[in-house]
């Protein structure tokens, strides 16, 4: 049976706003609490399950998130958490390192997360749903 979209998101900001707390505890950051999240990133980039931004905004797939909650949960949101971390210690302090180089492994294993880059998630849907939604637009302003 399929959450719904209200369960899934509260279930992501409980877990983005416990990984932000975190990160202002050992890092001394400034991460905002509760962590700003947007839920449309299948509009823009449909193979990506998370992306983080140096506004410290996460956004989050949601066709993805519908078929791998726990994957999100665990991995996807602490990972962004993790870029913004990078962002708030070391590129808007004028210091641009490799997003995901050895700045940002090391807080994904200080957050007891494995640090790997790619997903294996199966982008089908997702990608079928922003080929369709840049269709419509295209016909739409025709």
């Amino acid at each position: 049976m399929e959450q719904p979209i209200e369960d899934l998101q509260d279930a992501a900001q409980k877990v983005a706003n416990v990984y932000s707390r975190l990160a202002n505890k050992h890092f001394s950051c400034n991460l905002p609490v509760p962590a700003r999240i947007e839920f449309d990133l299948c509009d823009r980039s449909p193979k990506s399950a998370g992306q983080a931004s140096p506004l410290m905004v996460i956004a989050i797939n949601m066709i993805l998130f519908r078929d791998n909650v726990k994957h999100i949960l665990n991995d996807t949101i602490p990972h962004e958490i993790g870029h913004l971390v990078q962002f708030d210690r070391f590129d808007n302090r004028g210091s641009h390192v490799q997003g995901h180089g050895a700045e940002w492994q090391a807080i994904m294993k200080k957050f007891g997360k494995d640090p790997h880059k790619y997903h294996n998630m199966d982008t089908t849907e997702a990608v079928a749903h922003y080929k369709g939604r840049k269709k419509r637009k295209k016909s739409e302003a025709s």
